[in-house]
């Protein structure tokens, strides 16, 4: 009896969880249309609410296909599991958010739902990940119109490593929306100068750097030359500049440069990583690369960053999870490809609308570049940078000439 009473529970807070999920999409949809009236992302969502809850739920009935999911699921989950019981188990808050925000999230969801099953924090994942997709498609709206953000939000619920990630109990989900409002700062940032272009980075900043500090930084960077940018670039219709931004801009990167730790020391911490990488057991390991100095992590950075956006190649298919991988890797690459031609035949157009989404997309692929060992860790990496190409070129596709940006009116 006790076990069918705990069967039930668990069965309650799924539907509860899903219930909840369910509102949030509509809730989504509802703001979306409020602040963008062209803007209708409801089937966007649903489709993409679907393939990941489907995709979650096809994982968990199988047991076959568990160990796709990787390892580190069960260290996350353990923590969450401690945090619940313990509330000073990752150590003195507020310093303990940092590199735990997705354990602290898991934690919320278990003391809510306290299921057997761990299917309702999948759903809480999701549910990020969907925010993430939204809030993007605003971004493309504004920079190129209603069909790029749909355009965009279409990829993105449809594209394999972004519906397959977003269901894993792992960082993916909640840097997908710390990016994602990221970008739509910058982008608000560049077209408006206003201060809730700020407060948009900031928030996501803030999400990103207590999931992954270094990528964290890396935005930090990607949002200082963004706000440079736009205060140097003329705007408006008196073609004003902003002097006073370029010089907050400079103050903040002076603080931060002072307060870093040495290069020597990030430098060393970064070889003794790749070293660690680079002779363990992995079959998808990268090859050995010389991060100990300035000069040579310049020289390796570039083939680093290539390792992140083509491996695993789709022959390597040497066990399942590898075979698994293989459509991904092939609709990560069309996009790449695609994405590259646009950039090329539509040159004056990607410089006139593009720079807020290339500082991001460039310093996250210089980040995970630098933090990836092996090709199997590149390939998750690889979903936050396919949301900046996803956006490059729904941008590129739907506006074929630079027309004129609007100013002062969110719709």
């Amino acid at each position: 009896m006790i076990t069918d009473d705990r069967l039930l529970y668990d069965a309650l807070a799924i539907a509860t969880a899903l219930l909840l999920l369910g509102w949030f999409v509509v809730g989504l949809v509802r703001v979306t249309v409020g602040r963008r009236p062209a803007l209708h992302l409801g089937r966007v969502l649903a489709v993409a609410t679907v393939a990941r809850v489907a995709t979650a739920a096809l994982f968990a009935a199988v047991p076959s296909l568990r160990p796709l999911r990787g390892p580190d699921e069960a260290l996350w989950l353990h923590l969450s599991d401690r945090l619940t019981d313990d509330a000073g188990a990752l150590g003195a808050m507020p310093d303990a958010l940092v590199g735990n925000l997705h354990v602290v999230y898991m934690a919320i969801w278990q003391l809510a739902f306290d299921a057997a099953s761990d299917f309702p924090l999948r759903l809480g994942h999701i549910a990020l990940s969907l925010g993430a997709i939204a809030v993007i498609a605003v971004a493309v709206t504004d920079l190129a119109g209603v069909r790029a953000g749909l355009a965009s939000g279409w990829i993105l619920a449809l594209e394999p490593n972004n519906v397959f990630f977003s269901g894993i109990l792992h960082k993916e989900a909640p840097m997908l929306l710390g990016e994602a409002l990221v970008i739509l700062g910058a982008v608000r940032m560049y077209q408006r100068r206003d201060v809730p272009a700020l407060v948009l980075m900031l928030v996501g900043l803030s999400i990103a750097a207590m999931t992954r500090p270094y990528a964290g930084a890396a935005l930090a960077v990607a949002c200082m030359a963004v706000c440079t940018h736009a205060a140097l670039r003329p705007l408006g219709r008196d073609r004003a500049r902003a002097p006073r931004l370029a010089v907050a801009v400079a103050l903040a990167a002076g603080v931060a440069l002072l307060a870093a730790p040495a290069p020597s020391t990030i430098l060393d911490r970064l070889q003794s990583s790749q070293n660690a990488n680079a002779t363990d057991s992995s079959n998808l390991s990268l090859d050995p690369v010389d991060f100990s100095s300035v000069p040579s992590t310049m020289v390796n950075i570039g083939p680093r960053i290539s390792a992140l956006l083509l491996q695993p190649y789709p022959w390597q298919v040497a066990n399942m999870s590898q075979r698994f991988g293989v459509v991904g890797t092939l609709v990560a690459w069309t996009l790449l490809l695609m994405t590259l031609v646009l950039v090329a035949t539509r040159f004056a157009l990607a410089r006139a609308r593009l720079p807020p989404l290339l500082y991001v997309v460039v310093l996250l692929a210089i980040a995970y570049a630098l933090s990836a060992g092996n090709a199997g860790t590149g390939f998750r990496y690889r979903t936050h940078l396919l949301v900046g190409v996803t956006a490059t070129m729904s941008t590129l596709v739907f506006v074929s000439r630079p027309e004129p940006l609007r100013y002062g009116s969110d719709e």
